[in-house]
């Protein structure tokens, strides 16, 4: 999944969503300046000469976003089951750690490799030292699951459930509880 960082929060797209909004947002761009941006997103390379202005084109890009969003034109929610549920928990657990805060996560392999267990550290609210150090919250708790237990993922990387084995969990910007 590719991550957009609106307002300092990671917000999560598909690569095809990401491919259908390039073409309306980034509007102003010639073909070949659209098709360097798609190339730095999805690849992580993209000719040198044209560096400076990446910048530019995704301040654009995600400044179009969030008005998408906001009329309601886009919804950023993903409705995942099983495989593809399987497939993206790294990836919003690890949009969700970077946008609150409030979670730390490990992902160990078990059978050489053939089982990821996931380690979901829950933490407290950031002291204004913790903010001031750049340190997480203090251990309040923790969720530990494998990654075929995983069933379902409903919503945005910013405001999602998690089902796991029979357990749904809510990871919301208040911070997570068991459902």
């Amino acid at each position: 999944m590719i991550g957009c960082t609106c307002d300092g929060r990671t917000l999560l797209l598909l690569p095809k969503d990401f491919r259908e909004l390039r073409g309306r947002l980034v509007s102003g761009l010639d073909e070949k300046e659209q098709l360097w941006f798609a190339m730095a997103v999805l690849h992580n390379t993209a000719p040198r000469a044209e560096q400076k202005k990446y910048p530019k084109w995704e301040r654009q890009f995600v400044q179009r976003l969030v008005r998408e969003i906001e009329t309601g034109t886009f919804d950023p929610a993903y409705h995942f089951t099983t495989g593809d549920a399987q497939m993206h928990i790294a990836d919003y657990l690890e949009a969700y750690r970077a946008s609150f805060r409030c979670i730390n996560v490990a992902v160990g392999d078990l059978y050489n490799g053939c089982v990821h267990v996931f380690n979901v550290s829950l933490r407290a609210k950031q002291s204004l030292l913790d903010r001031l150090l750049r340190r997480l919250g203090h251990v309040v708790g923790e969720i530990n699951f494998l990654r075929s237990d995983v069933t379902r993922i409903d919503g945005t990387s910013l405001n999602f459930t998690l089902n796991v084995d029979g357990i749904t969990y809510r990871f919301a910007p208040e911070g997570i509880s068991r459902v």
